[in-house]
C-alpha cells in the first residue's frame, strides 16, 4: 500500500484554483465587509463573463448552464464568524472546484490587514476543526504568504504553538514557488520535526514542475528517507515524466534511496503504459531488482484492471506466480468478486489456488454471506488453510452483519460452525450481549471458545461492566472464566478503574482475581501511577507483588527512578515469596532497561545497591544488554568492575551476546571469564559456533590458547569440527 500524499497538500482544487486565477484585488475594500454581491461578480469575472466591479453587478441575460451557489455575507470587522460563514459555504457547494474558485476571488479582494486576520483566525482553529478539509485555510494562508512573505514568515517561524503549527505547509508551500530562497533560509530556524513538514511542503509543490530542483534541495537540506519526502517527490515526477524519472533513478548508487525511487518510477509507468513498465523493469541488469519492481508493476495493474495482471503474472517464472497469483486474486475479489470466485473455480487445486483463495477469503466479507462466499469455502477442504480462511472471513463478517453472518455460520458444517460462531460472537456482544454470551457458553470447550467468552465479557463490560462479570464467573472452564472475568474488569477499568479495582474483592477464584487485579494495576498505572501503586500495596499478600509488579511494568518507561525506588522498597517483603521475587524480577529488568537509556550511570548504581537475588540479576543484565546497544565501551567497562558472581555472570552474558557478531575475539575472552560453569559454557558455545563460520582458524587458536580445563577444551573442539 502506497502513503497517501493528499495530506501534505492542499487540496488539488485549490492549487488548480490558485494557479488559474485572475488578479482580482481593488485598490480599495468597503470599511464595513464585503457584499455577497461583489463577490458573486468577481466569481462571474472568473468564468470570463463581465469585469469585476466593486458595487452590484448586472448579471448578463444569457442562461448559465449551473446556477452558481451565492457567497455569504461576509463582516470584515468579525473574522471568526465570518469563517464560520466561509467554511460552511465551502462544504455545501454541489461543485468544490466552483467554490474554491469563489473563495480564491474573495482572498484576492481582501486588504492585506484583513487577509491576515482571516489568515491567523484559520490557523487558530485545532486540526480536528477542519474535519479534513483544510481548502478555507490553505487558500486564506497561502495568499497571504504571497502578499505579505515577510510577515506570515515571521508568523510561522516564531513561537511554536498550534496555531503556527496549523499555517506552517501552506506559508512554506507557496513560498517554494514565490520566494524559495527566503524559505529555505527560513528552515533553521524551525526545530526538527517543523522543520520536517516545512521542507517536505517545500519539495512537494516545487516538483510539481522541477522534480529535480526538489530533489536538490531535499538532500542539501539531509532530509531522512524515513520521512516520506523523496517518496513525495518521486511519485509526482514518475507520474508527470516516468522517463525523467527513470533515468534519474538508475543513476542513484546502491541504497535505500535508490530502491524508493525505483518503486516510484515503476508504479508511475504502470500508470500508463503497465507493459512499457515491465519491458524497463526486465531490462534492469541486477535480477534481484528487476525482480521486485516486476512485482510491484504488477500489483499496481491489479488496482484497476485484475485480468491483465493475471495475465501478466502467468508470463512471470514459475518460482514467482503462486505469491504474483495471489495478490492479484485478493485485489479481484474486492473490485469484482463475481469475476474473481469464476476464475478461481477454473484454477486447478493445489497449493497455489489454496492461497489464492485464503488472499481472497479477507475480501469476501465485503459483500456479506453469499454465492460468492459458499463458492469460496467450499473449494477449500479441510485443514489448516480452509480454518484460517474461516477465520478471516467470520472476522470481517460480524462487524458488517453479525445476525445474517450467524445464520450463513448454522449452514456450515458442525466444526466449521464451532469456529466461526466463536468468532461472530465476539462482533455480536456489542449489540446483543446477551444472546452472544448465550453463543459462546454453547461452544464446545477449547481454545475458540475460550476467546469467544474474553470477547463477549469485554464487549459486554463496555454496557454492563457487573452483569459481564457475574456471566463470566458461571463459565465451566477455568480458563475461559478467567480470561473472561480478567477482560470485563480491565473493560470496566478503563472508565473507572477504582471501582473496577474495588469488584475484583468478590472474586472467589484466586486464579481469576489476582489475573484481573492485575490487568487493572497496569491499565490504571498508564493512567495515574501513584493511585494504582496504593491500590495495589493496600492488596492482600497473594495478590499485592504480582499488581505491584505490573504497575511498575506500565510506569517503568515515564518515571524510571522514582518506579525504581518504589521496587527497591518492596523487596525485603517479598524476600521468600517464589512469585513474587519473580514477578519483581521481570520488573527490575523493565526498569533497569527503561532508566538506562536515559541515565545509565544512575540505572547501574541503583542496580549494584539492589540485595542478592534475581531482581538483582536481572537488572545488570537488562542494563548491560541496554547499554551495550549505545555504548558498549562503557557497558564493558562498568561489567569489568563487578565483584564475580551471578549478578555479574548475567551482565556479561548479555554483553557477550551484542559483542559476537562485530568483536568475537572480545566476545571469547568475556566468556571464559564467567565464572558459572554451566553460564559461561553457554557463552563460549554461541561465541565459537559464530566466529568459526567467518575465521575458523582464529577461533582454533583462542580455544587452544584460552586458560579452560580440559573438558571445556575438548567440547569446544569439538564444535569446530
Amino acid at each position: 500500500m502506497k502513503p497517501a500524499l493528499l495530506f501534505l497538500l492542499p487540496s488539488i482544487g485549490v492549487l488548480a484554483g490558485w494557479f488559474l486565477r485572475p488578479v482580482l484585488r481593488p485598490e480599495s475594500t468597503p470599511a464595513g465587509g464585503m457584499s455577497a454581491d461583489s463577490i458573486n461578480a468577481a466569481d462571474a469575472a472568473i468564468a470570463g463573463k463581465f469585469p469585476a466591479t466593486s458595487g452590484k453587478a448586472a448579471v448578463p441575460a444569457a442562461p448559465a448552464m449551473v446556477k452558481s451557489e451565492a457567497l455569504p455575507p461576509v463582516n470584515l470587522k468579525d473574522p471568526k464568524s465570518s469563517l464560520k460563514s466561509l467554511i460552511a459555504f465551502s462544504r455545501s457547494s454541489k461543485n468544490p472546484l466552483r467554490s474554491q474558485a469563489r473563495l480564491l476571488a474573495f482572498a484576492d479582494q481582501l486588504s492585506p490587514a484583513d487577509l491576515k486576520a482571516f489568515a491567523i483566525e484559520a490557523s487558530n482553529q485545532p486540526q480536528n476543526y477542519w474535519g479534513g478539509d483544510s481548502a478555507v485555510k490553505d487558500i486564506l494562508l497561502g495568499h497571504w504568504a504571497e502578499v505579505a512573505p515577510k510577515e506570515a514568515l515571521a508568523f510561522v517561524t516564531g513561537s511554536n504553538t498550534p496555531a503556527t503549527r496549523q499555517a506552517l505547509n501552506a506559508v512554506f508551500s507557496q513560498l517554494a514557488i514565490t520566494d524559495p530562497r527566503a524559505a529555505e533560509a527560513a528552515l533553521g530556524s524551525l526545530g526538527e520535526g517543523r522543520k520536517k513538514g516545512a521542507l517536505r511542503a517545500m519539495a512537494i509543490s516545487i516538483a510539481r514542475d522541477r522534480p529535480m530542483e526538489a530533489i536538490t534541495l531535499l538532500d542539501r537540506q539531509k532530509a531522512q528517507m524515513g520521512d516520506f519526502s523523496y517518496y513525495s517527490v518521486m511519485s509526482i515526477w514518475s507520474r508527470q515524466d516516468p522517463g525523467g524519472a527513470a533515468a534519474y533513478a538508475t543513476s542513484l548508487p546502491d541504497g535505500q534511496k535508490r530502491s524508493q525511487a525505483m518503486n516510484n518510477v515503476a508504479s508511475g509507468m504502470a500508470q500508463e503504459d503497465p507493459n512499457g513498465a515491465l519491458v524497463w523493469a526486465k531490462s534492469l541488469p541486477r535480477s534481484s531488482e528487476s525482480l521486485n519492481l516486476v512485482r510491484n508493476i504488477i500489483g499496481e495493474v491489479a488496482e484497476r484492471d485484475p485480468q491483465a495482471a493475471l495475465a501478466m503474472a502467468k508470463e512471470q517464472p514459475l518460482r514467482e506466480q503462486r505469491n504474483l497469483l495471489s495478490g492479484v486474486a485478493a485485489n479481484w475479489m474486492a473490485t469484482d468478486p463475481d469475476g474473481a470466485v469464476n476464475w478461481i473455480k477454473t484454477m486447478e487445486d493445489g497449493a497455489t489456488r489454496q492461497q489464492c483463495i485464503g488472499n481472497m477469503s479477507g475480501y469476501a466479507a465485503w459483500s456479506g454471506p453469499g454465492e460468492n462466499l459458499n463458492a469460496l469455502m467450499g473449494l477449500l477442504p479441510k485443514g489448516k488453510a480452509r480454518n484460517d480462511a474461516l477465520e478471516r472471513v467470520s472476522g470481517n463478517l460480524g462487524w458488517s452483519d453479525a445476525e445474517a453472518s450467524l445464520t450463513w455460520a448454522r449452514t456450515l458444517p458442525q466444526q466449521d460452525q464451532d469456529l466461526v460462531i466463536g468468532k461472530l460472537s465476539g462482533s455480536l456482544a456489542s449489540s446483543d450481549p446477551k444472546k452472544a454470551a448465550a453463543l459462546a457458553a454453547g461452544l464446545p470447550p477449547s481454545a475458540a471458545s475460550v476467546d469467544a467468552s474474553t470477547m463477549v465479557a469485554s464487549q459486554w463490560a463496555d454496557k454492563d461492566p457487573q452483569e459481564a462479570i457475574a456471566w463470566a464467573s458461571t463459565l465451566e472452564s477455568e480458563k475461559a472464566r478467567q480470561d473472561a472475568t480478567s477482560a470485563a474488569l480491565a473493560q470496566w477499568a478503563d472508565r473507572d478503574p477504582e471501582k473496577a479495582a474495588g469488584a475484583t474483592a468478590s472474586l472467589t477464584d484466586p486464579n481469576a482475581r489476582r489475573s484481573a487485579r492485575d490487568r487493572i494495576a497496569a491499565g490504571w498505572a498508564a493512567k495515574s501511577p501513584e493511585e494504582a501503586e496504593r491500590w495495589a500495596q493496600s492488596l492482600p499478600q497473594e495478590d499485592r507483588y504480582s499488581a505491584l509488579a505490573s504497575v511498575w511494568n506500565a510506569a517503568a518507561g515515564d518515571n524510571p527512578a522514582k518506579t525504581a525506588a518504589s521496587l527497591a522498597a518492596a523487596l525485603p517483603g517479598a524476600s521468600g515469596i517464589d512469585s513474587a521475587t519473580r514477578g519483581m524480577a521481570v520488573s527490575a529488568g523493565a526498569i533497569a532497561t527503561a532508566w538506562v537509556s536515559q541515565d545509565p550511570q544512575a540505572a547501574s548504581a541503583w542496580a549494584e545497591q539492589l540485595p542478592d537475588g534475581k531482581a538483582r540479576e536481572a537488572a545488570m543484565a537488562s542494563i548491560a544488554e541496554q547499554w551495550a546497544n549505545t555504548d558498549t565501551m562503557a557497558a564493558s567497562s562498568w561489567i569489568n568492575q563487578l565483584p564475580q558472581g551471578r549478578p555479574r555472570d548475567e551482565a556479561a552474558a548479555k554483553l557477550i551476546e551484542k559483542i559476537t557478531p562485530t568483536d568475537p575475539a572480545a566476545a571469547f575472552t568475556w566468556a571464559a571469564n564467567i565464572g558459572d560453569s554451566d553460564r559461561q559454557w553457554q557463552s563460549l558455545k554461541s561465541t565459537v559456533n559464530a566466529w568459526k563460520v567467518y575465521n575458523p582458524a582464529a577461533a582454533r587458536e583462542a580455544v587452544g590458547n584460552a586458560n579452560l580445563d580440559e573438558t571445556t577444551r575438548v567440547k569446544l573442539e569439538a564444535e569446530l569440527k
